[in-house]
C-alpha cells in the first residue's frame, strides 16, 4: 500500500512558479491536468514544486470552474543531487536532443547547453527555435521523476564561447583517446562542466581550442558511443564519483 500511495503522489505533482503563499491557484494547464486527467477533487492531497529546488505537499481546497486552489502544506525532502553538474552536448540531427534532455534531467543535471560544432547541427537559429520544446521536456521530466528543480536550458553556444565562459567551472571533455577518469583528478571545489562532442568527432580547429584550454580530457571507454549514450554515461559517471551515488574513496 505504501508503494501504491507513493505512485499516486508521483502522478499528482504540479509545477507552480511560487511557493511563498498559504494558498495558490494552479495555472490553466496544471488545473486541466488535475481536473480532467487525474480527476482530482476537493480534499485530495498533491505535491507542488517550483522548479528552483523547493517542494511542498498541498491539499485541494477549492475547484472553481476550470481552476484549482491549493492550500500549501509542509516542505518535502529534496531529491536534488548535491552536485551542480552542467553538460554541453553537440546537437545531433533529428529530435535526439529531446531524449538527451529527458535523460540528463532524470540524472539530476542542473544545466544543459546545446553545443554548436563543425561536425554537428550548427545553425544557432534552427537550434534555438527548439529550446521551448526542450524546456517543456525538462519540465515534464522533472515532474515525473520527482525533482524539485528544472534544469536550466540555455541558448546554443560555440565550443570557443563555452571554453571562454566556463572559467569558474572545471571543464571536462569526453575523448576516446584520453585516460579514464579517477576520483582524485576531480576538484570538488569547482562545479564540473562536461562537454560531449559530435559523433563525427572534433574538427582540427576545435581540437586546437581544447588542447589550448585548461579543459581536462577523459575517456568513456574503448568503443565509439552515440552522442546520447555518451551524454548519459558521462553524467552517470560524475554522479557516481562526486554526486548522488558517491562512494567513500
Amino acid at each position: 500500500m505504501v508503494g501504491a500511495r507513493r505512485d499516486a503522489m508521483r502522478e499528482r505533482r504540479f509545477f507552480v512558479r511560487y511557493l511563498d503563499t498559504a494558498k495558490l491557484e494552479l495555472d490553466k494547464v496544471e488545473s486541466h491536468h488535475a481536473l480532467h486527467v487525474l480527476r482530482l477533487q476537493s480534499g485530495d492531497e498533491v505535491s507542488l514544486f517550483d522548479g528552483r529546488g523547493r517542494a511542498h505537499c498541498g491539499y485541494i481546497v477549492e475547484i472553481g470552474g476550470e481552476r484549482v486552489t491549493i492550500e500549501v502544506g509542509a516542505a518535502l525532502r529534496s531529491n536534488e543531487s548535491p552536485l551542480s553538474l552542467s553538460v554541453a552536448v553537440a546537437v545531433p540531427k533529428g529530435d535526439i536532443m529531446s531524449l538527451i534532455v529527458q535523460k540528463l534531467t532524470e540524472l539530476g543535471v542542473s544545466h544543459i547547453r546545446p553545443l554548436l560544432t563543425e561536425h554537428s547541427e550548427s545553425i544557432p537559429a534552427a537550434i534555438d527555435k527548439r529550446l521551448d520544446r526542450w524546456r517543456r521536456v525538462a519540465l515534464e521530466t522533472s515532474k515525473q521523476c520527482g525533482r524539485s528543480a528544472i534544469p536550466d536550458l540555455s541558448a546554443s553556444v560555440s565550443l570557443e564561447e563555452l571554453l571562454n565562459s566556463e572559467v569558474s567551472h572545471a571543464v571536462w571533455v569526453a575523448q576516446p583517446d584520453a585516460s579514464p577518469i579517477l576520483p582524485e583528478r576531480i576538484d570538488e571545489n569547482r562545479s564540473p562542466t562536461l562537454i560531449i562532442g559530435p559523433e563525427g568527432g572534433w574538427s582540427s580547429n576545435e581540437l586546437e581550442l581544447i588542447i589550448g584550454s585548461s579543459a581536462e580530457r577523459f575517456s568513456l571507454g574503448p568503443r565509439t558511443l552515440r552522442v546520447e549514450t555518451a551524454a548519459i554515461v558521462a553524467a552517470s559517471l560524475f554522479q557516481w564519483l562526486v554526486g548522488d551515488f558517491r562512494q567513500s574513496h
